[in-house]
């Protein structure tokens, strides 16, 4: 949960023109991931659970690297965390706002 808030607050902040930042030893890309995202949050055609789903994965896929992403288990991981988070009251809350932000 720490690690997703943290790369949720680092989009926002490239979203704002801030600069990357150093989280968690890693430097931060060029947004590139976020912008895909974005560009997914803006479809009509997506539901919110389906943009929801797309942000995690995308943060998941930032973090452990785009070779996972046709693995079952990984796609599986990214459902659990969905999951958890659409049922913790901070999560969903979390979720909404990142979902807000990336649509505006």
């Amino acid at each position: 949960m720490i690690l997703l808030r943290q790369k949720l607050e680092r989009a926002a902040a490239l979203k704002k023109g801030g600069k990357p930042q150093n989280v968690g030893g890693k430097t931060a890309d060029d947004g590139s991931n976020i912008h895909r995202i974005r560009a997914l949050a803006q479809m009509d055609a997506l539901s919110d659970e389906d943009v929801e789903r797309s942000m995690i994965q995308g943060l998941l896929i930032e973090e452990f690297g785009e070779g996972l992403v046709n693995d079952p288990k990984f796609q599986q991981l990214v459902s659990r965390v969905v999951d958890l988070l659409a049922n913790d009251e901070a999560g969903k809350a979390l979720l909404g706002a990142a979902r807000r932000d990336l649509r505006e």
